[in-house]
């Protein structure tokens, strides 16, 4: 956490080991973010492939369906083991 960090590609992208990044981020969160941090790691590091799940915002989305829909969305991307899941918002 820090001013600015969102926009920091080189920084964002320093804790990613692979080539595989899943944006992680709830229904009101997304419209403000994900693009902005997509754009940012794609910056710093053009070989990044980024995937990005946008679940339904409150306590109700976290379930272990949930869970399981990061997952296949890591699955759908390709990712391995060095993996990044960046999670946008709180809680």
């Amino acid at each position: 956490i820090a001013p600015g960090l969102l926009a920091d590609g080189a920084r964002l992208a320093r804790h990613v080991r692979g080539r595989h990044v899943l944006l992680l981020s709830d229904s009101q969160v997304a419209p403000h973010y994900a693009a902005g941090v997509r754009a940012a790691l794609l910056s710093a590091r053009p070989d990044l492939q980024i995937g990005e799940l946008v679940i339904a915002a409150g306590e109700a989305s976290k379930t272990l369906d949930t869970f399981g829909s990061a997952i296949t969305a890591l699955a759908e991307l390709g990712a391995t083991r060095d993996a990044c899941v960046f999670a946008l918002g709180g809680g």
